[in-house]
């Protein structure tokens, strides 16, 4: 690739060989299970992570879920991402949205202290996969 003032330029040598051009960084299953963990071992004290269930293709739907006590005390707060893949936008926000909730500030605390969250990182791994 190479640019030319504000225009950037990309050539290609084509081949019988599949080719993937993204404009975005690729984000596969094993990324966001890479993901999961990390926060889980980084937060373990606000958040599990789980395997919910299996798709049609039989891959993992990873769950993460706040570990609180008094859960049944709580309003439900349920996250979805990655539903239609290649989006990755959406799932970065996620990925934000969680760290930020597991910030352990004096807002972070409140927010977790009235409400249970069940967030799904990666709802369509099938189609999150279907090109690799």
């Amino acid at each position: 690739m190479s640019t030319q003032g504000n225009k950037a330029i990309l050539k290609l040598e084509l081949s019988n060989n599949p080719q993937i051009i993204a404009a975005q960084k690729i984000e596969s299953t094993q990324d966001v299970r890479i993901w999961c963990k990390e926060i889980v071992k980084t937060n373990s004290s606000n958040i599990n992570y789980s395997i919910i269930g299996k798709t049609t293709l039989q891959r993992d739907i990873p769950v993460l879920f706040s570990n609180n006590s008094k859960l049944e005390q709580k309003d439900i707060i349920i996250l979805l991402t990655r539903q239609h893949p290649p989006e990755t936008t959406g799932y970065y926000a996620f990925q934000y949205f969680i760290k930020k909730i597991l910030a352990e500030t004096k807002i972070s605390n409140k927010f977790l202290e009235k409400y249970q969250i069940i967030a799904f990182p990666l709802m369509n791994p099938d189609g999150v996969d279907l090109g690799h």
